[in-house]
C-alpha cells in the first residue's frame, strides 16, 4: 500500500476563534484559498462536504465529495474521501493557541491506496501548489 501526505503549517497573528472563524466562513474561501473556489459543507461529523478543487492551470475544478470525520470548534476539522477506485484520503486541519493572541495552523492531506504513485504524478505538483498557498 502506498502513502503520500501532503501538509503544511503556519504561525498567524489571529486568535483561535477569529482563524477557525475564517475557516468556516465557506463562501470566503476563494478569497484566501484560490485552490479551493467553492466549498459547501454540513459542519458535523457525517456531514457532506463538497468542494471544487483546482488542480492545474486550466482553471477547470476536479468535484471532490467527501464526509466530516472530525470536527470540534476552534480545533480541528476533517474530512474523510475516495478519489478513485484505489485511493482514499483523509484531510484534517488543526489549530492551536499561542501566547500573544496567535494561531499554530497546521494542514494535511494523507492519500493511501495503490494508485497514489499514479495519483501523484498527474496532481501531486498541484496538490504541493495548494499547500504553499
Amino acid at each position: 500500500m502506498f502513502r503520500k501526505l501532503y501538509k503544511a503549517e503556519i504561525i498567524i497573528d489571529a486568535p483561535v476563534e477569529r482563524v477557525w472563524n475564517e475557516l468556516n466562513d465557506f463562501t470566503s474561501y476563494p478569497a484566501w484559498h484560490p485552490f479551493t473556489p467553492k466549498v459547501e459543507i454540513d459542519p458535523r461529523i457525517g456531514g457532506r462536504i463538497r468542494q471544487e478543487v483546482l488542480f492545474d492551470h486550466k482553471n477547470k475544478p476536479i468535484i471532490h465529495i467527501a464526509k466530516v470525520s472530525k470536527w470540534k470548534s476552534n480545533e480541528e476539522m476533517g474530512w474523510k474521501m475516495n478519489f478513485f477506485p484505489f485511493v482514499w484520503a483523509e484531510r484534517i486541519q488543526r489549530l492551536k493557541p499561542l501566547d500573544g493572541n496567535k494561531t499554530h495552523y497546521y494542514t494535511e492531506d494523507l492519500n493511501i491506496g495503490l494508485l497514489v504513485p499514479t495519483v501523484n504524478n498527474f496532481y501531486g505538483a498541484g496538490i504541493n501548489k495548494g499547500f504553499e498557498r
